[in-house]
């Protein structure tokens, strides 16, 4: 497919290869320019707005709403700064919810493990309202289990996470940002990681610049940095 071949050309530094692929237009690798942070969370929220009308709807089964959900990610290699997963986050409840506290249609990533409840961290939920007050629920084989947001070990919104965080998961399609700069923290093993979360699309925002430098980058040997690239000073 063209999302494995874009991903083998990633792993394999080959620009021309992942260049054609971004080429043939509709076959599930795009390639789109980048801006500022500020309207990229606007692109982000639209493409949420429809699961979280979803999600206020009392007549949306907790399924409906989480299998919206779970169809699609955004990835970003940075925590820090006005790309970083937590400003993303707040910028586009913000302006799907008006605020930054929870509301129905929040995706939540668990960021502690808790043992007794059988929540780990990077475990998936999405808010709802149930009886009058918010509780994020979370799948379990063919079944949810729901939590009051007060009992959860530690979490975070989702409409955005690390590239890190998304390891062992997939998705229909994922998002991936690459802001300008972002080459300096990460190597195309990480970018490789990220193409191959997606099954059927993948669209990387980017400048061509930063993606070539990406390819370039083998292995990221700093270890400072490389923690930074895969989110896990913070996560």
């Amino acid at each position: 497919t063209a999302i494995l071949t874009a991903a083998a050309a990633v792993r394999e530094g080959n620009l021309d290869t992942l260049k054609a692929a971004f080429r043939d237009d509709g076959e599930g690798v795009s390639l789109h320019s980048i801006k500022n942070p500020e309207s990229m969370s606007r692109v982000i929220a639209s493409e949420y707005s429809e699961a979280v009308i979803a999600a206020e709807e009392t007549s949306s089964t907790v399924f409906e709403v989480f299998r919206r959900f779970s169809a699609h990610a955004v990835l970003t290699p940075l925590r820090r700064g006005p790309w970083g997963v937590p400003a993303m986050n707040d910028r586009i409840s913000r302006i799907l919810g008006a605020t930054l506290s929870p509301f129905p249609g929040m995706p939540v990533m668990i960021t502690k493990n808790d043992p007794s409840r059988g929540i780990w961290n990077g475990d998936r939920g999405v808010v709802l309202r149930r009886k009058g007050r918010l509780r994020a629920f979370f799948p379990e084989q063919d079944e949810f289990r729901d939590f009051p947001l007060a009992a959860l070990p530690g979490w975070e919104p989702a409409w955005v996470q690390t590239i890190h965080k998304s390891q062992g998961s997939e998705f229909d399609g994922v998002s991936v940002l690459l802001p300008e700069g972002a080459e300096r923290l990460l190597s195309r093993e990480i970018l490789y990681t990220a193409f191959t979360r997606a099954r059927k699309s993948v669209d990387l925002y980017a400048d061509l610049e930063t993606v070539a430098a990406t390819l370039e980058r083998g292995v990221v040997r700093n270890s400072r940095i490389r923690k930074w690239a895969a989110g896990m000073r913070s996560d």
